[in-house]
């Protein structure tokens, strides 16, 4: 096991000026957890690290972490700090703990795989470009809870070619005393554009910025209630990440973004009114068993006369994306070959036989996708039963789920696919499953599951946990740790966040590489959450929906007054949620020597027209029109020529 920074910088000179951070008012304090050898900490000391003035620091940026393959969990005397810093911070309202997923994707890394990172008190961020993607080196899990931007410079396209996206600006230390000390004057304490600061050792100082100010406009806040607002202001800014998906409550959540980008504007405007969240309680249920995991349980089975034996399973990889965990139907099975060029073929709703070349077969799959393959087997072009993981900056975003078998097979299948018609293909995941039922009834936060076994590669697991909504959390995926054995360890999510946890929640665990076997010996599933009375389980609680509406009919995901709140967060915030309540209220303030900047509270998708007049009683002449993408909106305009105007802002209908 082993600890290193996540993230690095490489600084360039700024165009003279300066930077402002998150929270530019904030006091700021350090700690060095690195000798000048490299090594961390001790464990006594790091524990009084984590714990060290927890009533004076009130939120603690935390961008290092588990570089190493294998689990990593806090030593007893860190966890001792830290459960103290939480627990007993800031007068019993717990530090704010912010801390980095780590820059490990390509490596097939998980943040769940951190103990730190895992920790249900603590804020895991990811880190997404500029144009909202999540970047190539953000490492997953499903302990993720929020993401902020960061430079990516490793290759994204399929072709292999690579794009500098916008990175962080950041200070330096003064002159020799920094970095960055190959640039002579003021330059050189800076660090901007395409050569600054990157990882989510640089996403994460952003969401660390933003728990400040709402610490700052509301001191009152627990880190469960910092915690919760960041969900509420958060957003996906990807529309094509496949890894998003709804929740039982309705927030759209991803391995590789948690609840998405915190709008900062709207975080603020929260947590003035934000009411401090009832107690937290738990319900658990534990289950003892002995259940041997099949092994190397992806297959590929093929149906169609005459069949050679050896095609009728055929033993696959997965590939990083979309993942087969129920069966696919089975499917009219076609060979496209290569799949270099767009597909002319019918293929529409069939399943796709692809020759893994030396193109990257992101390309391939986005080809069969555009065509309407409902999923794809890709096989070797080398060797002959070896098989691959194919992963990388772009095969995470196809559409479609792929599996990989080895050469040998995929040539047989090919040849046999060439002069037999109605061959029909289907994907499946032999696991143990086993259902843990709930009977009490919270509007759930955190999950956990803690997972024993006799398996002696971690690695060949992959780990999910179903919620009674069928919202599917991968805790464990297939991934590169093959010298560690999982014996016992406890898997944290956030995408269950409001959904209610009374029903059947389902465990599964599969193998999904050969040659290494064991069993499933005990699961313990713990759902975290405020008690509701909640009989039809939609996250509702019963005496609130009969007051607002009458009746059990409403669904936590509807807006019946239109203010862009839903039933769910108007419950949360005791607000009527058949009554706009949302003010219109707009602010003027300056944003640079020749502009002003107006901002808003905005409802998203809706459109606003901005006037302007010479007095306020106008007349009002029309700017112009703009469309709300977030909660809030913002207009820019020149001071010039006219330095003393008044603007309206009217919502359109």
């Amino acid at each position: 096991m082993g600890r290193r920074w996540v993230g690095s910088s490489r600084p360039r000179p700024a165009p003279g000026g300066g930077v402002c951070g998150v929270a530019p008012a904030a006091g700021l304090a350090s700690w060095v957890v690195f000798s000048g050898s490299g090594n961390f900490l001790d464990e006594l000391q790091a524990g009084r690290m984590f714990a060290y003035a927890s009533n004076l620091v009130a939120v603690q940026n935390h961008s290092w972490g588990n570089a190493d393959r294998e689990v990593l969990e806090p030593l007893p005397e860190e966890a001792r700090g830290i459960s103290n810093a939480l627990a007993f911070g800031r007068g019993g309202k717990g530090v704010v703990m912010v801390r980095a997923a780590g820059n490990e994707r390509l490596e097939l890394n998980n943040a769940n795989d951190d103990g730190y990172a895992n920790d249900i008190r603590v804020i895991t961020v990811g880190a997404v470009r500029n144009n909202g993607r999540v970047t190539s080196y953000s490492t997953p899990g499903a302990c993720v809870l929020v993401a902020g931007f960061s430079a990516d410079r490793r290759p994204q396209t399929p072709d292999g070619t690579t794009t500098n996206y916008l990175s962080l600006a950041t200070t330096d230390r003064r002159g020799s005393l920094g970095y960055n000390t190959g640039i002579l004057g003021g330059d050189g304490d800076y660090a901007w554009g395409t050569s600054g600061f990157e990882g989510t050792s640089g996403s994460t100082p952003q969401i660390t910025g933003l728990c400040a100010l709402l610490l700052a406009v509301n001191p009152e806040l627990t880190c469960r209630d910092v915690q919760q607002v960041l969900i509420h202001s958060a957003r996906q800014l990807d529309g094509a990440d496949p890894s998003v998906h709804p929740n039982g409550a309705g927030f759209l959540v991803s391995d590789n973004t948690g609840f998405g980008v915190p709008d900062a504007g709207d975080a603020v405007a929260l947590a003035r009114q934000w009411p401090n969240r009832p107690p937290l309680e738990t319900a658990a249920v534990e289950r003892r068993l002995s259940v041997a995991i099949p092994d190397d349980g992806l297959r590929v089975t093929i149906s169609g006369a005459l069949l050679p034996p050896a095609l009728a399973s055929i033993p696959a990889y997965p590939v990083d994306g979309l993942a087969v965990d129920d069966p696919t139907d089975l499917r009219a099975l076609v060979d496209v070959d290569l799949a270099l060029a767009p597909i002319r073929q019918d293929v529409r709703g069939k399943a796709v036989l692809i020759r893994h070349g030396t193109t990257p077969v992101a390309r391939k799959l986005a080809n069969a996708a555009a065509a309407g393959a409902a999923f794809a087997i890709v096989y070797h072009y080398s060797g002959t039963t070896d098989r691959v993981f194919l992963n990388g900056a772009d095969v995470h975003f196809t559409p479609i789920p792929a599996v990989f078998i080895d050469r040998q097979s995929g040539e047989a299948l090919r040849d046999y696919l060439s002069w037999m018609p109605g061959v029909r293909a289907r994907v499946s995941l032999e696991r143990v499953r086993q259902t843990l039922a709930v009977s009490a009834s919270l509007l759930c936060e955190h999950v956990t599951l803690r997972v024993q076994t006799s398996h002696g590669r971690r690695g060949d697991l992959r780990i999910t946990l179903v919620s009674p909504a069928g919202t599917r959390s991968v805790l464990q995926h297939f991934n590169q740790d093959l010298r560690s054995s999982l014996s016992d360890w406890t898997y944290s999510s956030v995408h269950h966040f409001y959904e209610s946890t009374a029903g059947d929640w389902q465990v599964e665990v599969s193998d999904q590489r050969p040659g290494v076997t064991g069993r499933v010996l005990a699961l313990n599933l713990t759902v975290h959450g405020v008690p509701i009375t909640d009989t039809d389980r939609d996250g509702l609680d019963d005496d609130w929906e009969r007051q607002h509406f009458g009746d059990l009919r409403a669904g936590p995901r509807e807006d019946p007054d239109g203010d862009g709140w839903t039933n769910l967060r108007e419950q949360i915030l005791a607000t009527d949620p058949r009554r706009n309540e949302t003010a219109l209220l707009v602010e003027l303030m300056p944003w640079d020597a020749q502009f002003w900047r107006l901002a808003w509270p905005a409802h998203p998708a809706t459109a606003y027209g901005v006037l302007a007049a010479p007095m306020a009683g106008g007349p009002y002449g029309w700017l112009g029109t703009i469309v709300a993408d977030g909660r809030t909106a913002a207009w820019v305009v020149p001071r010039a020529p006219e330095p003393n105007r008044f603007f309206r802002v009217e919502a359109l209908p």
